[in-house]
């Protein structure tokens, strides 16, 4: 029973009878607060603490969040209240703690948000004002951090809790009791959801010490694995897309304390996770902050991490990402993930879940990065990376995310190499790659990607230029270009493949009047009707005496302006080398 209560006057409306009558009490004259409290506890039917908590959880009955507002209010005015004690304020930061993660209504979580976005709005800065007027209330401080915590499941809880200075006063707690461990780890997991999202919120938390405590609690609590985790979880939500947050994390210490945590605790799954994940975010603008994971043993770090928990995508999207991020700009660190077998690690984790695209793309992102150095990409080539690639683009052919990553990766890899082009046709890579563009023809992405890669590929190398025409080069080419027009690098990309298939045209394979002529109106500026019968004469594809007439109109083709327009010059080259064999057309096989 309660010893104490304080004196107000509660406005009830349309809420469950349990809850009117727990709430419903008149003043007392004589200001006998404990007859007030015998009135009251026998008016509603209650006796314990537990009986309280029935009785608010009975509003649910409502599934109304105005009603839980309003008695939101009046557990906040009765905490307020002046004569209020300290046990007083504890009982209602627990009713609070209650309202907040009220869910009538288990499959509708737009009632449950609705809920406690309307219970932060009444009672987020009366929590965090008795924090702050209590600073070395064990109780009381953590009981306020646990109701800040059930606020913060919502974009609403979050604002006002930092319009409220909640940032300041949980950074405040966690310096004050940093030994305790339930307020402790509650803190971190506030901040941490405070951190979500919004950049501004995560720059606030900085400016009010939010950063500086986290830093400090991983320091004095380095053989607790949970305070780590936690910590190193609102390391990562503080450091996403907030160059600012990066580079004052670094420079605090939060680099050492996450390669720390993670010699700390090699076999903790949680731990080792959330270093990948805080180590990702750290390095992902701070240029520092990535020599300093490169000297502290950071690329060792995340390769183990990679190896031990291969089973895991989030493992292999987070470590692929850190590895991508320090790779970037720097010589030195390419050919140090590679000397430690990096490559083959990315492209594992690759084919072991290539059903998670976020695991390719950011497998895609690292090798691209890796393989800028000539010694990656004769790394790739000889460890079979190259094969795993072409495999894994073969089996995800039908996911336009995954090709777009694979042919990124395949691009890299065979640029400017012929012994990597030779390895790729001779797998069969330049039907793959066709493949990807016949199974997307209306996706962008996977044409610029594909056409790139196809271009690195047979870019002199004739024997790959023949595959690929067998294989539908010059069709696909025309589809893409017809889909997509008026796209400026769609169109260089494919000018560029066929120059390269132009003046060498391989013989025995036919490049006929229609693909040419449409080409031709494309670079022209032209009309381009997107119907290619009518480039052809009465539907019926041109005879050989059409395109000897054709031939014999443009005899004197030194009289045009090849400068002005390099796709006509490759066009108009290949013309003459036909003229040279003696015909306007190569022979049909």
């Amino acid at each position: 029973m309660w010893d104490e209560s304080s004196t107000f006057e509660v406005e009830v409306s349309d809420v469950s009878p349990a809850v009117a009558a727990l709430l419903t009490s008149s003043p007392v004259d004589d200001g006998d607060q404990r007859l007030q409290l015998k009135r009251w506890s026998t008016k509603a039917g209650l006796t314990t603490e537990d009986d309280l908590e029935k009785a608010v959880v009975d509003i649910t009955d409502r599934k109304d969040p105005a009603d839980v507002s309003r008695v939101a209010r009046q557990v906040v005015r009765m905490m307020d209240h002046e004569s209020a004690s300290e046990l007083v304020q504890r009982r209602c930061l627990r009713v609070i703690r209650l309202l907040s993660v009220l869910n009538p209504d288990p499959e509708s979580d737009d009632l449950h948000q609705d809920i406690s976005s309307a219970v932060a709005d009444v009672a987020a800065e009366e929590v965090v004002e008795l924090m702050k007027n209590n600073p070395d209330d064990q109780n009381l401080n953590e009981l306020g951090v646990m109701a800040l915590l059930d606020m913060t499941f919502t974009e609403t809880g979050r604002l006002k809790i930092l319009q409220a200075g909640g940032d300041r006063a949980l950074a405040n707690v966690l310096n004050r009791f940093n030994s305790h461990e339930v307020i402790r780890y509650h803190a971190l997991q506030t901040l941490s959801n405070l951190s979500y999202g919004d950049e501004d919120n995560k720059n606030h938390i900085r400016e009010a010490g939010g950063i500086d405590a986290i830093i400090m609690c991983m320091s004095m609590n380095r053989d607790h694995l949970e305070s780590q985790v936690q910590a190193m979880r609102a390391i990562r939500n503080l450091s996403f897309r907030a160059a600012q947050n990066q580079e004052y994390a670094g420079s605090k210490g939060a680099v050492q304390a996450i390669i720390r945590a993670a010699l700390l605790f090699p076999e903790a799954e949680t731990a080792q996770g959330e270093v990948c994940a805080a180590l990702a975010n750290m390095s992902m603008l701070a240029i520092r902050n990535r020599k300093l994971i490169v000297d502290l043993g950071g690329v060792q770090t995340v390769l183990r991490a990679m190896r031990r928990f291969s089973g895991e995508h989030t493992f292999q999207e987070w470590g692929a990402s850190v590895l991508g991020h320090l790779a970037e700009e720097s010589e030195e660190v390419r050919e140090m993930i590679g000397d430690e077998e990096g490559i083959d690690v990315i492209v594992k984790g690759m084919i072991q879940h290539k059903q998670v695209p976020k695991v390719l793309e950011k497998g895609s992102v690292a090798l691209k990065n890796l393989l800028k150095c000539d010694i990656n990409r004769d790394k790739i080539y000889y460890c079979g990376g190259l094969d795993d690639l072409l495999e894994l683009l073969k089996s995800v052919v039908k996911n336009h995310r995954a090709c777009i990553a694979v042919l990124e990766s395949l691009s890299a890899a065979v640029k400017d190499m012929p012994d990597n082009r030779t390895a790729v046709g001779a797998y069969g890579g330049a039907r793959h790659m066709i493949m990807a563009l016949k199974t997307h023809p209306r996706n962008m992405d996977v044409q610029i990607s594909g056409m790139a890669a196809l271009l690195a590929l047979i870019k002199d190398d004739h024997s790959n230029q023949r595959m690929a025409l067998t294989s539908g080069l010059r069709n696909v080419v025309m589809i893409a270009m017809k889909n997509f027009p008026s796209h400026t690098e769609i169109r260089r990309l494919g000018v560029a493949l066929i120059g390269q298939l132009g003046p060498v045209n391989p013989p025995g394979v036919d490049i006929d009047f229609v693909e040419e002529e449409f080409i031709r109106r494309s670079l022209d500026g032209q009309p381009r009707n997107t119907d290619v019968s009518s480039l052809q004469s009465g539907g019926r594809r041109p005879t050989r005496e059409m395109n000897m007439r054709r031939s014999t109109s443009m005899k004197d083709t030194s009289s045009i302006e090849l400068s002005e327009n390099k796709g006509r010059l490759l066009l108009l080259n290949r013309l003459r080398w036909n003229r040279a064999r003696g015909s306007t057309r190569p022979n049909r096989a």
